[in-house]
């Protein structure tokens, strides 16, 4: 079906203090866990399908793998008994996009015409005008969940990173293949996999109940995420009644992947709600080891190209050493005064608006038994930071600044004396909460501007700021989420911040007002935008398990 903005619309604009009574709540969970053991294995040969489908963003040449992908998802949500439709994005222009969200990770990016049906794959549901990929939007009817029941927005996205280098992969990237207990394709974790337990988990509601669900749903899955998302949040602000909901879901993280304690005995899982043990021990949720996450903050980002320019041209360093500032001398001076032995930020007021750890989240992060060597040892380093705080409170509460990148002068094999006519330095900050991007951005220019650089030049390039988000860990949607991975699991889940952003999170939160709840079920091992990247079978199982208990006690 064919979804309008003017009709099957749930209930909106109602804000929502806590989960509805569970009395309330008429659908069975565990008919809904049944039949997703039932059928794991037509889960996975319909995962199998999507991940068959290149859709890799940043490339025009994948433009109709990109809009069969849509289709693709439109076909499992309509199946489901939501009202589907594919929506175009961007302004209509068919561009190489340099510039984009500070997380993206293509330098230059080609947005490809979603409006052409090329191949004739998608037909009439593509719109016909948009510049960008294509997004898939859907939601329930308004009579297939009670009438009191709070709509929830989940957001994935079906594109993916292009698969090079090819040589490493150990099965083509674009043929789906099981081993040991794991599917290996491009985007089996990020975001395909992801996307598919909660598409799963929509199935087993639908099916088991009649399209009968325990809460409204509405569905945002994109195909620009890995090129940095650009035309997104024009999206939401545009169609932000369409998208308006009381909690948003995403599933594009990980699960909390260290030791755990065992659990006492008090806690241990009832029978019927116990996943089946795996063979492996890392996705073995009944067992010590990794747990599901719930991540409610996520840290800000701001980006800068900076350049000092000096002399018109390079010159020889033994005709002019010493006679003039050297431009990568200097740059180099004043990053080394960014930071004091303590390894603290030295821009004044940096830290002003820097919140503290409450009390809560410090006994919180406590029981998770984080090992700062085992962290660091697994790249080859060892704790290094702000003296006055351990490693997992700089990771998740604490800013940080980083030279990414150093450039000017001769960069080629061997030796060539010059003085660089300029030099350069890519810098970013990453902020947690409390902490505003602009304030960040204008300090750090401002620092630079009261240096002494002689005759030399500034030339600051923004490359872009991304807002921090957190989520009250006491909040009632914390609690019954919480309380239905702990159902499905048998303990508790971790409750963590992330170190890195996720633009979209802060566009949920300053368009639509809305929490969001990260519930991922990936592992760092998995090799996310790297060859052979993998998703464990039991974790794709676990996920839909999980999220259909989610929306179950929300």
């Amino acid at each position: 079906m064919t979804m309008t903005r003017d009709e099957h619309q749930p209930q909106l604009g109602r804000s929502r203090s806590a989960p509805r009574s569970k009395a309330k709540l008429l659908m069975p969970l565990n008919d809904v866990l049944n039949y997703l053991d039932q059928h794991r294995d037509e889960a996975v040969d319909r995962l199998a399908q999507f991940l068959a489908i290149p859709s890799v963003s940043t490339d025009a040449a994948h433009v109709p793998d990109i809009q069969r992908a849509a289709q693709w998802v439109h076909d499992q949500l309509n199946d489901a008994g939501l009202d589907t439709r594919i929506m175009p994005t961007g302004d209509g222009r068919d561009t190489l996009k340099k510039n984009q969200h500070p997380n993206g990770d293509a330098g230059e990016k080609v947005v490809g015409n979603a409006g052409k049906n090329a191949g004739g794959n998608v037909g009439e549901n593509v719109g016909g005008h948009g510049g960008g990929h294509p997004a898939v939007v859907a939601c329930t009817k308004p009579d297939a969940a009670p009438a009191d029941a709070p709509t929830v927005l989940f957001y994935g996205h079906y594109d993916v990173q292009p698969p090079d280098p090819i040589e490493p992969w150990t099965t083509p990237p674009f043929e789906p293949t099981v081993r040991e207990g794991h599917i290996y394709a491009r985007g089996a974790c990020d975001d395909k996999g992801q996307v598919a337990c909660f598409l799963e988990a929509l199935r087993a509601w639908a099916k088991t109940n009649n399209g009968q669900f325990p809460c409204h749903i509405k569905i945002l899955i994109e195909g620009e995420e890995e090129i940095g998302s650009e035309n997104l949040p024009a999206f939401i602000a545009q169609h932000r009644d369409l998208l308006a909901a009381d909690l948003c879901i995403i599933c594009d993280t990980s699960m909390w992947d260290a030791p755990t304690p065992p659990l006492p005995p008090t806690l241990s899982p009832a029978s019927t709600n116990t996943p089946t043990k795996s063979t492996d021990s890392n996705t073995d949720t009944t067992a010590p080891g990794p747990t599901v996450a719930i991540t409610y903050a996520l840290r800000g980002l701001v980006y800068f190209d900076i350049q000092l320019h000096g002399p018109d041209r390079d010159l020889h360093s033994g005709v002019y050493g010493g006679t003039l500032a050297n431009p990568a001398n200097v740059l180099t001076r004043v990053l080394g005064k960014l930071f004091d032995d303590h390894n603290r930020i030295t821009i004044p007021g940096f830290y002003d608006d820097v919140a503290p750890v409450t009390a809560d989240e410090r006994k919180q992060w406590d029981i998770l038994h984080f090992n700062e060597q085992a962290f660091l040892g697994d790249v080859g380093a060892q704790p290094f930071g702000e003296h006055e705080h351990d490693t997992l409170t700089r990771r998740w509460a604490r800013p940080a600044c980083d030279i990414n990148g150093l450039y000017g002068g001769y960069m080629a094999p061997g030796a060539k004396t010059v003085i660089p006519a300029f030099a350069g330095a890519k810098v970013s900050f990453r902020i947690p909460a409390n902490m505003d991007p602009k304030k960040v951005a204008n300090q750090f220019e401002a620092w630079l501007r009261d240096q002494a650089i002689g005759d030399l030049r500034w030339h600051i390039t923004r490359h872009g700021e991304a807002s921090p988000v957190a989520t009250p860990i006491d909040s009632p949607h914390m609690h019954a989420a919480s309380q239905a991975i702990q159902k499905i699991t048998g303990k508790p889940p971790a409750l963590v911040r992330e170190g890195a952003t996720i633009p979209v999170v802060a566009d949920f939160q300053h368009t639509l007002k809305l929490d969001t709840l990260l519930i991922g079920f990936g592992l760092n091992s998995d090799n996310i935008h790297s060859p052979n990247e993998h998703f464990g079978l039991d974790r794709f199982h676990l996920g839909a398990r999980t999220l259909a208990a989610v929306l179950d006690h929300l």
